[in-house]
Order: C-alpha cells, then structure tokens, then sequence
C-alpha cells in the first residue's frame, strides 16, 4: 500500500498558497543560504549534551550566518488590514489577535562579543535542545553534511515534556485506519480558540504533521524499536463524531508502553535515541 499522503489533497481552502509563502521560510532555501559561509558564534555554558557527556564551556553572545534576508518575509497573518481569500467568500476577512502584532521577544539583554567567555565558528546555530531543536539540527545536518551544526541549551542535558506526539495522516495512524477530516479540524481549532489561532500554523500543522511524525519515528528508531500507543482509539462503536458537539479527533500519538509506563523521556526511551542519532551525525 502506498503512501496515502500521496492521494490526499493538501488542505488550502482557507489561505492561499500566496499568503502562505509570505509567511514561511522555504528549509531547503535557507540551508541552502547557510551553505555560503560560517559565521562565528559566541556561547557560553549552554552547549546541550546528554547527560553522559559535559556540556562545553562558553559565554552568552550573538551570531552571524552567511544566509541574508533578502526579501521582506513578514507574514501576512500580522497585519490586521489584510484580507485573505478563502473559501468563506471573496472578501473573508480573518479575525486577528491583537496579540500576532506583538513582539514576542523582551528587551535585548545589552550582552557585547566581550561578554563571551569562548567563540565557536558554526553554520547553523539551533537555540534550545529539545525535540524541536534536536530534530532541527539533525534535519539541517541530513540535509546538508557539509554544514557544522551546533546545538546549545540553558541545561546541561536535552530537555523535554509531555509523552505524545501531535500527528495527522501519519503511517502509523492511516495504518490504524483513522480517517481526518482536515478541513473540519481546522474550522474546530479556530472556533475553539474563539479564532485567536493562527491560522498559517494550524494550517502548516494540518499538512505537514504526518510526514514530520514519519520522520522522527525513522530516525529514533535505527537501533530500537518501539511500539507507541494512539490516543482515544478505537473508539466506542455508538460513538458519532458528526454528532459531537466538541468532536474527537485522534491525532496523539502517545509514547508509554501497555501498562502506561513512560517510554518517551527515560533513560534508553526515544529521546534519547533522537539524541545519541543526533551525535552519530555530527552534530555538536
């Protein structure tokens, strides 16, 4: 059987493919861009490492790349005069948060390169050790072995929380025989969230969630295999999703074993597999 996700048509009835790719850097593009030269990074007592390893020393600093903006990428999402089309109507006009307008980030902390207790030249910098920015770095170096990743982190260790894995469409879940509805998903979360979501995110969610689950489950397991359990399934036979107020919608993809012990975070569990695969490829 083949990959379902090859027949099944990308949901793109509320944001165009326009207004998306204002919002979205292409990855590929941007390794791509990183490629040209290294850039010097300034750290210090950040570098993440499992907790068989120590952490290398260093200072808080900036960095640099080779890759430069060249094109206004301010998403689309954050203005709140846009209107998108969509398939409410010619003139649908997405209800904004004023909150998208904001920066998310806090004062800048005043730190200069003499505040640097050690200089290390990288390409590719990824802030944050967890299975976002361990998964980041290992896609960065798959996709490019030439390029000299590194990986640093507040703790002296990968951090991570919860035990389940949001996913639409992945293998395992279509093997399962789950069926989503991906636009009825979408017009759930916005109306839950009393449309303060954003909508670009839900969206990239929506399809890209099941290839993304593929390929942490790929590379976590090359030397263990494990056995995740899906959320809420089967579920109850009189059970009616069309008849739900608030529907179900079987998208976790839980790392505990069948007696509910923990298989994600412990020691020898899949983050720690994402980890040792993550050092096999070089990443620092």
């Amino acid at each position: 059987m083949g990959d379902p996700r090859q027949v099944m048509p990308e949901f793109k009835s509320v944001i165009t493919k326009q207004e998306y790719a204002r919002g979205v850097v292409s990855r590929r593009n941007f390794l791509k861009g990183l490629g040209v030269g290294a850039g010097a990074v300034a750290v210090g007592g950040l570098a993440a490492c499992s907790p068989k390893d120590p952490a290398p020393a260093g200072g808080a600093g900036s960095a640099a790349t080779g890759a430069a903006a060249t094109d206004d990428l301010t998403p689309r999402w954050a203005d709140p005069n846009v209107t998108v089309p969509g398939s409410f109507g010619p003139a649908a006009q997405i209800s904004i948060n004023d909150s998208f307008s904001q920066s998310w980030l806090e004062d800048a902390p005043g730190l200069t390169d003499a505040d640097a207790a050690e200089t290390i030249e990288t390409d590719f910098l990824v802030i944050g050790a967890g299975v976002a920015g361990m998964s980041a770095a290992l896609s960065a170096r798959l996709e490019n072995p030439s390029l000299r990743v590194t990986v640093i982190d507040k703790t002296s260790s990968y951090m991570v929380r919860g035990l389940v894995f949001g996913a639409v469409d992945a293998t395992i879940q279509t093997e399962a025989g789950i069926t989503y509805d991906r636009e009825q998903i979408f017009l759930d979360w916005m109306k839950y969230s009393g449309n303060r979501a954003n909508p670009l995110l839900v969206k990239k969610w929506l399809n890209e969630s099941g290839a993304a689950y593929d390929w942490f489950a790929k590379v976590t397991t090359e030397v263990k295999s494990f056995t995740p359990r899906l959320e809420h399934w089967p579920t109850p036979a009189l059970f009616d999703n069309s008849q739900e107020y608030y529907r179900q919608w079987n998208t976790g993809i839980e790392y505990t074993d069948p007696q509910g012990a923990d298989i994600w975070a412990t020691p020898g569990g899949v983050i720690n597999e994402l980890y040792d695969k993550t050092v096999r490829e070089g990443v620092e």
